[in-house]
Parts: structure tokens; C-alpha cells; sequence
């Protein structure tokens, strides 16, 4: 016997799912730019102090700095991305 359950009857019950996984993407985006700030704010200071007197160091945390703002910024497009769909 063939299952009886249709298409859309599927596709209804992803919808709370679809829901609670962006809340879920919201939160987790919010969370790590509060993160990356509160390091930031907490040695970047220090960091940028002992970096001084080696151009290689200074080029290194430039370096870094761009990947973290790099990641950041793909957290935030793939979070308000996944709300559209």
C-alpha cells in the first residue's frame, strides 16, 4: 500500500523548523560579534602596544584583525541570508 501522506503535508511541518534554526543562527551571530568586541576591546590595545616595535609583528595582527572581521562578516551574510529563504 502506498503511503497516503502528501507532498505539502511535508513541506508545512519544515516551516517551525526553518524558524527556530534562524533563531538559532541569529543568536549564535549575535554571541560571536560580542565576542570578537569584547576581545578586541580587552587586548587589542596591548597587543597593538607590544606590536610596535617589529613591522612584521604589526603586519601580522593587520592580518589577523582582517580575518576576524572577514569571518564576522560571512557569519552575518550566511545568518541573514538563511531568513530570506
Amino acid at each position: 500500500m502506498q503511503n497516503s501522506l502528501s507532498y505539502a503535508a511535508t513541506r508545512v511541518a519544515d516551516a517551525p523548523t526553518t524558524i527556530h534554526r534562524f533563531r538559532v543562527r541569529l543568536f549564535l551571530a549575535c554571541l560571536i560579534t560580542l565576542l570578537d568586541a569584547a576581545v578586541i576591546a580587552a587586548f587589542g590595545p596591548a597587543l597593538y602596544a607590544a606590536a610596535q616595535p617589529n613591522p612584521f609583528y604589526v603586519a601580522g595582527l593587520t592580518v589577523l584583525s582582517i580575518v576576524l572581521f572577514g569571518t564576522l562578516a560571512r557569519t552575518w551574510l550566511l545568518t541573514l541570508g538563511s531568513a530570506v529563504r
